[in-house]
């Protein structure tokens, strides 16, 4: 089974709407007095990432056709670039970013495997003729 591709057509979700979650991994244990234990539940852990893109009507169809056909209405894992980290240039130690020969900045590249949240897109509000999509999604380990 070949993993779906975030569909490249779709823009870059929004900085000032981005948000990070990572699941709790502790399991409590009991303890009879004082303050409760906690012990690791699993070896890695999923995050859970909030996101909002600003959809004009031929992107809306693509998304939507993604979630429904592609995803079999997010119920599919998925690649997808990693807002975070994506597209950002690299840096040396001292924080000057790399170049190649022609001064262009070296750009990273990261994907991420991804699950959808557990609610389907949220549509609105309305911008003119564009619309915010907000969802979630999980990063898996």
């Amino acid at each position: 089974m070949t993993v779906p591709t975030w569909p490249s057509e779709l823009p870059r979700p929004l900085r000032s709407a981005y948000a990070e979650t990572p699941q709790d991994n502790r399991r409590r244990r009991a303890a009879e007095h004082g303050v409760p234990r906690y012990a690791p539940r699993y070896s890695a852990v999923p995050a859970l990432v909030q996101l909002t893109l600003l959809l004009d009507p031929e992107q809306q169809g693509i998304l939507d056709r993604f979630y429904r056909a592609d995803l079999a209405t997010g119920t599919l894992p998925f690649w997808m670039p990693d807002p975070r980290r994506d597209g950002l240039p690299l840096l040396d130690t001292d924080g000057t970013p790399l170049l190649f020969e022609d001064d262009t900045p070296i750009l990273g590249e990261r994907v991420m495997l991804c699950l959808w949240g557990d609610e389907p897109p949220l549509k609105g509000p309305v911008r003119g003729t564009s619309v915010d999509y907000s969802f979630a999604v999980y990063d898996l380990p």
